[in-house]
């Protein structure tokens, strides 16, 4: 069916279990109009240009608007659902212009808006007013102002969105009673990442890039939010001017939009009680302070921080291939702490604003992190650290096994007749400073029975999965082993061997033992200060350290040694940190709203 040139397209009030689909209407005022009714759908049709509602729904129960391309006029709003439950809102396509909105939901419960697209000029996103058990994920927004905005929302999943603010917008923009879970989300040139005032809520996992760090509250009598594991990146560029603009001339200009709004829903049959919502200074009433909100010119809500780590304290994750336990905070562009234990943890507390610290900040993008290994599967005892070899004469030699380790093996050849050798080779955290490539590993070795003197060579056959190495960009040709000997770092010759099931195999010859890292070659190595070796307990006085983390690595070979569990961490490192970075904007002043909430700031230096 296709419609010109009418008021409304097509009218359902007081029905049942019916099906729109195929249908194309140009120019009207209202595509589908849906009223106290149930088990509705409207689906693969087409509704524009210029139209200004695509779909209004009020007062449904079982409602799914999918599969629709909607071009909407100024103001206009692509599907606007009033007072439902159980509605599914996909896969539906929505273009707009200046006000326009492409899903708007209020008082809506038990529903999903998922895999929609808004585009080209729609100046809000997604609005939602005063709803519960919603799900709003993997929609791809661009967008002038907001992209996802929820007010007065509970029990909500945001997750796996796409937003393009285009310099100008706002990313998230969500209050929550409780019940919050906001993952996955990326929200990109924004000039505020994003503005949430959360109860008993999780963020983690999202990517926000913008002018401005977020801001995020939480009423002092209610319970945490955690936030952790999100990248914060600050844009430069023109972003820094337009929120210059915002901190001048947005009041007036927000004033001027809900005009426009009350005349055009009046032209419009807006269902009543919208309205009210939708104003930016009714809902919020004006600046948010670092630590305060005003909801309504009445009424004041004391706010607090969030908690910028891991709920608990400790999570396990895995970086760089090494497993640990640790609180962890969030990657922030601006921060450039130091990191001597190699966990991925900043050692010094990053200032978002003021009070408001993240006292875990991550020192990579927090992709570098992961909940497993990602390497190759392997059925390898992981506990093989220690190898012994019996009586050796001059020029004779004896291979060790290890599987505790990215080493597999070391050959041993002395210098001169000796007796019982015994190396230990294990997982530590991590090595002598100096090396400014990636390290895929140190060792912590510790050789028993021989000293340096008597050793003619020593020969490290050793692995790196290929994971690793495009991750970072390598070739295999790239990887060597180092070797920490009179202060400095050298560099061992390596030759590769080999590439077999995600792994590619070395072999390295030393001199001696000492520290070690399997790392990027090509003139790595620094000049540093002389550094304690950590030496495991039981060590005896003919030893030689090693620093470096390993994973469980290792094949059959026809002689298996003689090898003995040791079970423990070795310990690595000692925070040096001790004065807090700041975030180069320091506080950021606030307005937000249920439908285009605009945040003021200004920098800080």
């Amino acid at each position: 069916m296709e419609t010109e040139n009418t008021g409304e397209g097509i009218s359902l009030y007081f029905c049942r279990d019916i099906t729109v689909e195929n249908v194309t209407i140009n120019t009207a005022m209202e595509g589908v109009i849906i009223k106290s009714s149930a088990n509705i759908t409207v689906r693969d049709s087409v509704f524009g240009p210029d139209i200004l509602y695509g779909i209004s729904a009020q007062e449904i129960s079982g409602l799914q608007i999918e599969g629709n391309e909607m071009v909407c006029m100024d103001y206009g709003v692509g599907a606007l659902v009033y007072v439902t439950d159980n509605a599914t809102i996909t896969d539906n396509t929505i273009t707009g212009g200046l006000g326009s909105v492409g899903i708007w939901a209020h008082e809506s419960s038990d529903s999903v808006i998922s895999r929609n697209t808004i585009t080209e000029g729609t100046e809000y996103g997604i609005d939602i007013t005063n709803g519960d058990h919603l799900k709003v994920d993997g929609n791809l927004i661009h967008t002038m102002d907001t992209g996802i905005e929820a007010g007065g929302v509970q029990t909500i999943t945001i997750s796996d969105n796409t937003l393009q603010c285009y310099d100008t917008g706002n990313g998230l923009v969500i209050d929550a009673k409780g019940g919050a879970e906001i993952t996955g989300n990326t929200a990109e040139n924004c000039s505020v990442q994003t503005l949430l005032t959360l109860t008993d809520s999780v963020v983690r996992d999202n990517h926000f890039s913008g002018v401005a760090y977020p801001v995020i509250l939480v009423p002092n009598a209610q319970e945490d939010v955690f936030v952790y594991r999100n990248d914060f990146v600050l844009t430069e560029g023109h972003a820094g001017t337009d929120a210059a603009i915002l901190h001048t001339t947005t009041a007036d200009e927000q004033s001027q939009r809900d005009l426009d709004w009350r005349e055009a829903s009046e032209q419009i049959r807006m269902p009543d009680g919208i309205m009210t919502n939708w104003s930016v200074n009714e809902a919020y009433g004006g600046v948010i302070p670092a630590v305060s909100i005003t909801r309504t010119a009445e009424e004041e809500i004391v706010m607090r921080s969030p908690v910028w780590h891991s709920p608990p304290t400790e999570v396990t994750y895995w970086y760089y291939e090494q497993v640990f336990t640790r609180p962890m905070g969030n990657y922030w562009s601006t921060y450039n702490g130091t990191d001597t234990t190699h966990d991925g943890i900043g050692e010094t507390a990053f200032v978002i604003r003021e009070k408001d610290l993240d006292t875990s900040p991550l020192i990579m993008a927090s992709g570098r992190y992961t909940d497993h290994s990602m390497l190759p599967a392997t059925d390898e005892d992981p506990s093989a650290i220690i190898a012994d070899a019996g009586h050796l004469n001059a020029g004779d030699s004896a291979t060790l096994h290890f599987t505790g380790s990215a080493v597999q093996t070391v050959t041993v050849t002395p210098k001169e007749e000796s007796g019982r050798i015994l190396l230990s080779l294990e997982q530590a955290g991590t090595g002598p400073d100096g090396l400014e490539g990636p390290v895929y590993q140190y060792l912590s070795a510790q050789l028993n029975g021989m000293t340096d003197e008597n050793v003619k060579e020593a020969k490290f056959s050793f692995r790196v999965a290929t994971t690793w190495l495009n991750t970072e960009k390598l070739l295999p040709a790239d990887m060597v082993l180092w070797r920490f000997h009179d202060n400095a770092w050298q560099e061992l010759p390596t030759s590769v061997l080999r590439e077999e099931n995600g792994w590619i195999y070395y072999e390295a010859t030393t001199p001696g033992f000492s520290s070690f890292a399997i790392a990027a070659g090509d003139k790595q190595q620094e000049e540093v200060p002389p550094t304690d070796v950590v030496v495991p307990e039981g060590g005896g006085t003919d030893t030689s350290d090693v620093a470096v983390t390993a994973e469980p690595v290792n094949e059959t070979t026809p002689e298996p040694p003689v090898t003995v569990t040791i079970p423990g961490e070795e310990g690595t490192g000692t925070p040096t940190g001790t004065t807090p970075q700041q975030s180069p904007l320091g506080l950021i002043p606030l307005i937000g709203g249920a439908a285009g909430a605009m945040i003021l700031f200004r920098k800080r230096y």
